[in-house]
């Protein structure tokens, strides 16, 4: 495996790609209306785990489906370089939004899904959150797929199989710590308010961090092919 696909990377890549508004901003409005509408704090507490494990779970399926592509010895090449490009948009897309958020092309939850979002978190039941987990997952794949498509395309320079799918759940779990954190804190009796502040405060910042990593990530992918 190449060397700079290491531990750190995948830590510091995973938590950086949790740490998006995208993802917040749907945790914080179910939590929200959850505080709202549940009586029970241990109902509240399950739903709101199981949205997060929904998560994790769907994301690691789309990174295993992906995987076995990748690392295919005909297609891994191209999709390196294909990744290495991709990483290089979205990165500065992200760094766009940190100057000018939401200007021009955004990676967000497309508008036209918020609607269905809003009516899921409504109905406030564990199978909804299931269903909500799912669709989030997908939905807000444009504010993270950039990393994780990047961090694909490098687990697919490796034909160790076991030691990439290690990466992958390990990565995949930095990548709802972020969740956890806010959900654990708004739990123990940290405001909705503030969890919403802190979100508007810091969405700007969060951009800049994943486009930072998206364009050391593609630049140096770049350079391995081309040194």
């Amino acid at each position: 495996m190449s060397d700079v696909l290491t531990w750190p990377l995948i830590l510091g890549a995973g938590l950086i790609d949790g740490i998006n508004p995208c993802a917040f901003a749907v945790l914080i409005f179910m939590i929200s209306y959850l505080t709202n509408i549940v009586k029970s704090k241990s109902k509240m507490i399950i739903t709101g785990l199981i949205y997060i494990l929904t998560v994790y779970i769907t994301y690691l399926m789309i990174g295993l489906g992906l995987l076995g592509v990748v690392q295919n010895p005909v297609l891994s090449d191209t999709i390196y370089l294909i990744a290495a490009f991709v990483a290089l948009i979205t990165g500065f897309l992200n760094i766009k939004d940190y100057f000018y958020y939401g200007a021009g092309f955004s990676l967000r939850i497309p508008k036209s899904q918020k609607g269905l979002i809003t009516k899921w978190v409504h109905k406030g039941t564990i199978p909804a959150a299931i269903a909500l987990g799912f669709m989030v997952s997908l939905f807000e794949l444009p504010c993270t797929g950039g990393v994780y498509f990047a961090i694909l395309a490098l687990l697919g320079q490796s034909s160790d199989f076991i030691k990439a799918l290690t990466y992958l759940m390990v990565y995949n779990f930095m990548f709802i710590l972020p969740l956890i954190i806010m959900f654990g804190a708004v739990i123990l009796g940290y405001s909705i308010k503030k969890a919403k502040e802190f979100k508007e405060e810091h969405k700007d910042v969060m951009k800049l961090m994943s486009g930072l990593l998206l364009i050391g990530l593609g630049v140096w992918m770049l350079y391995s092919i081309y040194a």
